[in-house]
């Protein structure tokens, strides 16, 4: 039974493998959650750029009730973002920029196109700031 049971034991070697492959899958892992949260915020990142030029547009062309339909939406998509880009970026930065949404809807509500046309410009700041933040930290 004894020489069974010395038999049975890993050599001091396959236990090093056996720690090679772990450290390896980890980083695997990893990688693969690098990966995909750099294509979740970029997708972010694309999504919000589109809607702020559609509210511009909007907001140029004065069709008021469009704009602050785009941007109420546009804020609703922002909050649906908000619970994983908390992972990487800081609260305070994200409820800035969604103060800043909140605000240019409430202008465009007011038909102050110079004002909501402002706090588009603002989250657009915000939201490259953000961006840049999150890629800085991977």
């Amino acid at each position: 039974m004894d020489k069974k049971r010395e038999m049975r034991k890993a050599s001091p070697k396959e236990e090093r493998m056996k720690r090679i492959y772990a450290c390896i899958g980890i980083f695997v892992i990893i990688l693969l959650l690098n990966l995909c949260s750099s294509i979740y915020v970029a997708h972010f990142q694309t999504d919000m750029n589109q809607a702020f030029e559609e509210i511009g547009t909007q907001l140029h062309a004065r069709h008021w009730t469009a704009a602050r339909e785009k941007a109420k939406r546009c804020t609703a998509a922002f909050r649906g973002y908000t619970a994983f880009l908390s992972i990487f970026i800081r609260r305070d930065y994200l409820a800035a920029l969604d103060t800043t949404l909140c605000a240019m809807q409430c202008y465009a509500a007011q038909s102050n196109g110079a004002e909501a046309l402002a706090e588009l410009s603002r989250a657009g700041s915000q939201l490259d700031a953000i961006c840049g933040l999150f890629f800085r930290v991977l």
